[in-house]
């Protein structure tokens, strides 16, 4: 996939930002020792000048006390509205949120703001640094999908916040953004909700302990790829390899089912608002990625009708027909047969994506319609009514396609965690778990776990993701503490050391 720079932050004009942060009662601020193009790091802005109320002031302790609060609001709006590249948070801070961690999820799971403002005011350490709360908080509320908690820390106006709110642009200690969080949670209202407070959809993680690059509508899609329904029905099949078009049919069917519904409305939304949609479908297309594809053409179909997308999809599949044609042309018959055998799997692979851009052409909004109103389907009435929808649009399959019965789920609620475990997402690949014996102390730390020190850790994945277009093994260790021994143990080992040697002696 490409991977285009990231732009890790987005500075404002000095004065831009003085005159944003003055707005009201506070004097724009302007510097004349600096062009006006210069640009700052918006975690260390440039300070500005006193009020005009406040330079009227004449004891020099209510001067310091109200320039003091001028510049506690100026950092906070800066810092709670900019792009914050990498986490500013102390390792003091991050350690006392950890305390708080197991109290904290028990309100969020309530979603109660009551209850969450008088824990900010008793902890607002463990939730604050640097006049901003902090990113690990803002992402604990987005997983744990406490919309009206994620709405009062976004707007920031409540009076026991004092001034300090969360900021959606925030990247967090592993890399990625709140709205990437969003994403992988699969809640479509807390995606709009981040929106609808300045998230920008086209920033990208960045660093060693996440992969590089990734969009949240890539989050989105890779991981709605990991879904227990596709899996079990796509990632044996290799028949599309050879042209075969029931795949196609099976893979739409797959979508269209009412536990792909909440994969399917976040991405999109994301894929709505994220920039060059069309080169992102290319990506998938030209790689020969069908299952993202077709998730990406049926979640964003009416996005890139309004873009002109089908038609640039259509022109860059002939394009790269007419290529491999002409390579075809340029190799010896008997001779090459690997090269000739690759350039069949590619000519199958865009005659497959062809097919997949004419179904969804013709009979995407009658199928987006369909899903968007029978969410309560049984999977036989899904499957008959689908087949009717491509039939009536001339795009229909021949027969029927044979579709291993999904595992259904009793709510929609949990269908992200029935279907698609938190470990396998696309955003905690690239963490480094430890396995802890299960009588070592207790680490500081959310991601330890305790494990069978007896049994053997497999250091590999149980299960290789194939559908999606990202690598996304994960690496395994088992470590012990070191600080734990066993006395009695040693002091056996050392007995029959001394033993041997002593018989040892005798013998000689």
């Amino acid at each position: 996939m490409a991977t285009p720079t990231l732009r890790l932050q987005q500075p404002l004009h000095r004065t831009e930002a003085a005159e944003a942060l003055n707005h009201g009662d506070i004097s724009k601020c302007t510097t004349s020792d600096r062009s006006p193009t210069d640009t700052y790091d918006p975690w260390d802005p440039p300070r500005p000048p006193p009020h005009p109320s406040i330079k009227a002031l004449t004891s020099r302790h209510q001067f310091n006390m109200q320039y003091s609060r001028q510049i506690w609001n100026f950092l906070a709006q800066v810092r709670g509205t900019s792009i914050i590249v990498p986490d500013r948070t102390s390792q003091g801070t991050m350690a006392m949120f950890v305390e708080i961690h197991a109290r904290l999820v028990a309100i969020l799971k309530k979603d109660s703001v009551p209850s969450f403002q008088r824990m900010f005011v008793k902890y607002r350490e463990c939730m604050v640094c640097g006049y901003v709360i902090t990113p690990q908080t803002l992402q604990l509320i987005i997983a744990m999908n406490a919309l009206r908690c994620a709405k009062f820390v976004l707007e920031g106006t409540a009076p026991k916040l004092g001034g300090q709110r969360a900021n959606p642009n925030y990247i967090t200690s592993f890399g990625f953004f709140p709205l990437h969080q969003a994403a992988e949670t699969f809640s479509a209202d807390m995606v709009e909700l981040l929106l609808n407070y300045g998230a920008l959809p086209n920033l990208r993680t960045s660093g060693d302990r996440i992969i590089e690059g990734l969009l949240p509508l890539h989050v989105a899609i890779e991981n709605t790829c990991q879904h227990k329904y596709l899996e079990d029905n796509l990632l044996s099949d290799q028949s599309h390899m050879k042209g075969n078009v029931e795949y196609i049919y099976k893979l739409i069917y797959l979508l269209c089912l009412p536990e792909m519904k909440i994969f399917m409305d976040t991405t999109r939304v994301l894929a709505s608002q994220t920039d060059n949609i069309v080169d992102e479908l290319w990506d998938y297309i030209k790689h020969g990625k069908l299952v993202p594809a077709a998730i990406l053409l049926l979640a964003a179909q009416r996005h890139l009708r309004n873009l002109g997308g089908f038609d640039r999809i259509q022109d860059l599949i002939d394009d790269s027909n007419f290529s491999l044609a002409r390579e075809e042309c340029g190799l010896e018959s008997g001779k090459n047969t690997k090269a000739q055998k690759q350039l069949k799997e590619k000519k199958a692979q865009f005659s497959n994506a062809f097919m997949l851009v004419r179904i969804i052409l013709n009979a995407g909004e009658a199928l987006d319609a369909y899903i968007q109103t029978h969410s309560k389907a049984s999977h036989e009435e899904v499957l008959g009514k689908v087949s009717a929808i491509l039939q009536n649009y001339d795009v229909g399959p021949s027969g029927k396609a044979a579709i291993k019965e999904p595992r259904k789920g009793q709510n929609l609620y949990f269908a992200r965690d029935q279907f698609l475990p938190m470990w396998r997402s696309v955003l905690t690949c690239r963490f480094l778990v430890s396995f802890f014996p299960s009588y070592a102390p207790k680490k500081e730390s959310l991601y330890a776990r305790p494990v069978d020190t007896k049994k053997k850790v497999n250091n590999q994945r149980p299960c290789q993701v194939g559908l999606g277009l990202l690598d996304t093994s994960r690496s395994w260790k088992s470590r012990k503490d070191p600080k734990v021994s066993s006395a009695p143990r040693s002091r056996r080992l050392f007995a029959t050391a001394a033993s041997t040697v002593l018989k040892m002696l005798k013998r000689s």
